[in-house]
């Protein structure tokens, strides 16, 4: 009895549920088609193919170059592969897009400083 008195009250709102339109001004948070690549992305790195999670992450940022998770993750796949120096570029670049704030970042770079050897870079990196 309780469920039907809910439903009735309900059914002139879930009645124009849908009649509701997207964001004629594109309010989407990506451009049509990049959610799947991001997926992919994910999936490959997922599986530990990291040489084509970065592929994909680059044809990612080149339609979104702003977003910074894409630059950490493709980053975190460089290094998987032991690319340091793409990788310390990738995490370069997450920080200066998020004002030095992504943590995140700032520890991976101190891995590769000292995986590399450069006890000060990572120290430097740490203390950022």
């Amino acid at each position: 009895m309780r469920l039907r008195a809910t439903l009735l009250v309900l059914a002139p709102f879930l009645a124009l549920v849908p009649h509701a339109q997207a964001d004629p001004a594109g309010g989407a948070l990506y451009p049509p088609g990049l959610q799947p690549l991001i997926n992919r992305a994910n999936a490959l790195f997922s599986m530990g193919q990291f040489s084509d999670a970065a592929k994909a992450y680059t044809e990612a940022i080149e339609q979104v170059p702003t977003e910074y998770i894409l630059y950490y993750k493709r980053a975190t796949a460089y290094f998987s592969l032991n690319r340091n120096a793409p990788a310390l570029e990738d995490f370069e670049k997450v920080l200066s897009l998020t004002a030095n704030a992504f943590d995140h970042a700032h520890l991976m770079s101190a891995k590769i400083h000292a995986r590399d050897g450069r006890w000060e870079q990572a120290r430097g990196s740490l203390a950022a």
